[in-house]
């Protein structure tokens, strides 16, 4: 629950020493770099324009931008060949000489040269294509296309009808308007045809408009000579050639990719270099030093106390108070249980540094809540096997495989005691799965599709639970803060008002002994008039003080609010299971099929039941966060801390290894 105490720190060292320095920290990864302008020591040292990484930033993006191109050109791996991200291992003492023996810029420029080329063939491959979509319709026209162009009398135009129009139809009111109208038709079809116009100049306004009349659609061939038949060829024959020539590049494309290992080394290491270069900028330096300010963990600073003078000499590393109002950046620190669930609290928002850690605190409604929207054994099974199976593969993304595997485990849990394993029911088990049914009439407590009151009831206890829970973390941290008006008037008050009402309704409906119903119903009266006189203290004022003591005792409607919210965990968990049974229902309907009858049923057992774990569990992990996110994190979490983002190596492609003794 507690964070990670951290110490503000600065370290002098010899000008000359800086790029080492930064080297080296950028190495070990324990000290997150201030930039010195926005410190107080602004003013007393001399400190440079922030910038960026500079030339070898260019560099590392033109190497990224063809490390990208050379992908299309890559043999593909198998199913999981792209999941573990397989990195080149490198020793370190090599990683540099390695980078400074490679001419990337020869790569570079040929890439480049590469892509122009095939830009240029596409570019004009998809004109050809145009020419082709253009007159194709025309290939039986037996004249030339510049032919189609007006004389020095007549007119020629030519174009296409469509709509239920014919040639039939145009040309009966072309001679209806002008005495020398005509036409050809080239190309017919079904409800469209290509046809060529021929009129006398005198007769241009009569003839455009009964062309206009039956939406001409007039086609051009400016720039074109020749048949269009013999022009349509020699396009085909033109993208060949060039099919031809953009498969000699991409031959070339795969010889330059085998130098993508070297580029993606060659990458990593300027990227490491643009990063120092820019951390650079961050420090300072006086006539006799440089300087630079940071964060480190209180557990770490002796450890780099010592491991900077032992490598660098003449360093000294100092602890300094952090300036007024500046707040230490946060590591969460919990035990490996619940640390996959800091990922909850890290998309919310970070403690600051004077707050606790929610994530122990959410991670068991967290997991619970999971394990309620999914509410299915053999989901929780493929679950959990999905993502230990997953981690094999997966380098990054830990922290999110083993939050998935412990909602799994929940599932399981909550699928045994509902009943729940892929969607079968006593009617649709199989006699072969008899051993199934009878574990699962074993475990089952009761079924929410028979009893959904049950269910109904029990998110509904757990709401309130996890709302007044955090109501009691409110009231136990102003008490730590040693604020007990707010604690007992803000907290206590309404902690006492809601467990009242409820223990109350509860006697009254026999489920608790009645004798107890007149403590409960006194202690809620006391709560509310605590409420009312003391909850809006702000005021002298005893009208206004009252007045708005009501209005904060209305506010026990956003608490039902805020319960009833929690019905979207019976919602998601018989969505889940009502999905489950009807794949399973159209499944067996599938059987019957001849022929493909049982491979059908598999299909759609498989995917089906696939889809539905993957369409409820997203469903499960963004209702489940969004119940800590409203509705328990505000009783008593503000968030807006900082994470600690330490200097280190943020190597792409590339693990360094130490050179084996």
């Amino acid at each position: 629950m507690a964070l990670t105490p951290m110490q503000k720190v600065a370290v002098f060292f010899p000008l000359n020493e800086r790029d080492a320095l930064l080297a080296h920290l950028q190495d070990r990864g324990r000290v997150q770099i201030l930039d010195l302008k926005e410190t107080s020591l602004a003013g007393e040292v001399e400190t440079s324009e922030a910038g960026t990484g500079g030339e070898v930033e260019q560099i590392a993006s033109e190497l990224k931008r063809v490390i990208d191109a050379l992908g299309e050109f890559e043999e593909r791996g198998g199913m999981f060949g792209g999941l573990g991200g397989g990195k080149l291992l490198v020793k370190q003492h090599e990683f540099k000489k390695a980078v400074e023996e490679f001419d990337h810029k020869s790569v570079l420029k040929a890439v480049d040269e590469l892509e122009a080329a095939r830009n240029d063939l596409r570019q004009r491959r998809t004109s050809l294509e145009g020419d082709i979509d253009k007159l194709l319709p025309w290939v039986d026209l037996d004249a030339p296309l510049e032919e189609l162009a007006p004389t020095r009398r007549a007119v020629i135009t030519a174009g296409l009808i469509a709509g239920g129009r014919t040639p039939e139809s145009l040309l009966a009111e072309l001679e209806e308007a002008g005495e020398t109208a005509d036409l050809v038709v080239v190309k017919k079809g079904e409800g469209y045809a290509y046809v060529i116009v021929f009129y006398h100049e005198s007769e241009e306004d009569a003839v455009q408009d009964v062309l206009r009349r039956n939406d001409f659609d007039v086609r051009t061939f400016e720039g074109y000579t020749g048949y269009a038949r013999d022009i349509v060829a020699a396009a085909r024959d033109g993208i060949k050639e060039i099919d031809e020539r953009l498969e000699d590049l991409a031959g070339k494309g795969r010889e330059l990719a085998r130098n993508k290992p070297r580029l993606m080394l060659a990458y990593d290491y300027y990227s490491q270099e643009a990063m120092i270069s820019y951390a650079r900028s961050l420090t300072g330096s006086t006539s006799r030093a440089g300087v630079l300010e940071g964060w480190v963990a209180e557990k770490d600073f002796d450890v780099l106390k010592r491991d900077l003078e032992q490598h660098l000499g003449d360093v000294d590393v100092v602890k300094i108070p952090p300036d007024e109002g500046e707040d230490p950046p946060i590591v969460l620190k919990n035990r490996k249980t619940i640390w996959p669930f800091e990922i909850i609290t890290e998309m919310y928002g970070m403690p600051r540094a004077r707050e606790l850690d929610p994530t122990p605190l959410t991670a068991p409604f967290f997991a619970l809540f999971f394990g309620f929207c999914l509410t299915d054994a053999g989901y929780g099974i493929v679950l959990a096997a999905l993502s230990l199976f997953l981690m094999k593969y997966i380098k990054g993304g830990r922290k999110l495989l083993w939050l998935l595997f412990i909602g799994g485990l929940f599932t399981i849990l909550m699928g045994a005691l509902t009943g729940g394993w892929f969607g079968l029911s006593d009617e649709t088990i199989p006699p072969w799965l008899g051993w199934v049914g009878a574990m699962r009439k074993s475990l089952m407590l009761f079924d929410p599709f028979e009893s959904p009151m049950t269910m109904f009831g029990l998110a509904l206890m757990l709401g309130f639970i996890q709302v007044t829970f955090g109501l009691l973390i409110a009231m136990v941290e102003n008490l730590r803060r040693k604020d007990f008006v707010a604690a007992v008037f803000d907290q206590a008050t309404w902690i006492v008002l809601l467990w009242s009402l409820v223990l109350y309704a509860l006697t009254r409906a026999g489920v608790v002994a009645g004798q107890y119903s007149p403590a409960f119903k006194y202690a809620a009266i006391a709560a509310a008039v605590g409420i009312i006189a003391l909850s809006y203290r702000e005021s002298k004022n005893a009208g206004a003080r009252l007045a708005w003591g009501f209005y904060n005792l209305y506010g026990i409607t956003g608490y039902l609010g805020d319960i009833l919210s929690y019905t979207r965990l019976l919602a998601l968990g018989l969505a889940t299971g009502g999905i489950g049974m009807v794949i399973n229902v159209v499944a067996g309907m599938t059987k019957g099929i001849p022929f493909v009858g049982y491979p059908a049923m598999i299909f759609v057992l498989i995917g089906g039941h696939a889809f539905n774990i993957a369409v409820n569990a997203l469903g499960g992990f963004v209702h489940s966060a969004r119940l800590q996110y409203v509705e328990f994190y505000p009783k008593f979490f503000e968030g807006g801390g900082k994470p600690f983002r330490p200097f280190k190596k943020e190597l792409k492609f590339t693990r360094l290894v130490e050179e084996e003794n």
